[in-house]
């Protein structure tokens, strides 16, 4: 559950509305100034994910070696949300 009051008063946004995931405003202003969509894609990634973490996962985690993402995070960021 979020917290509302928390959001608002850090100034974060929601990613996708309804999804749960958040960021700053300055974050979604740097991705939005991508003009292709890989651009923005990545760089959301690398806000939400370390590098350490995406040298060891993948996005599905269908490879066996590889553990998935947080899908919740990388669907917001696909803008998959449901």
């Amino acid at each position: 559950m979020i917290n509302y009051l928390i959001i608002l008063t850090l100034q974060m946004r929601e990613l996708i509305d309804g999804s749960g995931v958040v960021w700053y405003a300055h974050q979604k202003a740097y991705c939005s100034a991508f003009k292709d969509y890989a651009g923005y894609v990545n760089t959301a990634v690398e806000f939400f994910f370390s590098k350490e973490t995406l040298a060891k996962s993948c996005a599905n985690g269908k490879s066996n070696s590889y553990s998935p993402l947080n899908q919740t995070i990388v669907n917001a960021i696909v803008g998959m949300y449901v």
